[in-house]
């Protein structure tokens, strides 16, 4: 089985926990920016594609609201194929970085406006 804390770690500004703890929907989770991207439970992944959702659906994985992907553990794709997805969530999760504001032209007083 692909070591999918090893391949999550590798990615920038990753931080791990547990998601509904005590209950039967427990999952390790991998975030990003305070986002999850990655989810592993004792049967299954679940991811977030966009790319590469049309290959996921070629693999015959279930993709669900959203473009999140299940893939079970027991049928997990090549680690190759499974880290290039990681990316992948990781990238769609991870904060967009601002555009740079653009300066402000401040007209001198007593001087006519350009074009005009």
């Amino acid at each position: 089985m692909a070591d999918l804390d090893r391949i999550a770690r590798s990615l920038p500004e990753v931080d791990c926990g547990v998601a509904c703890a005590g209950t039967s929907l427990e999952s390790r989770t991998w975030k990003v920016g305070g986002k999850a991207f990655l989810f592993a439970s004792r049967k299954d992944v679940r991811l977030k594609l966009d790319a590469s959702v049309d290959e996921a659906r070629a693999r015959g994985f279930a993709v669900g609201k959203n473009l999140w992907v299940t893939l079970p553990l027991d049928a997990l794709p090549p680690e190759r194929v499974l880290a290039k997805w990681i990316a992948e969530s990781h990238s769609a999760m991870a904060p967009k970085a601002k555009p740079k504001p653009k300066p402000k032209v401040v007209e001198k007083p007593g001087r006519k406006p350009r074009g005009g």
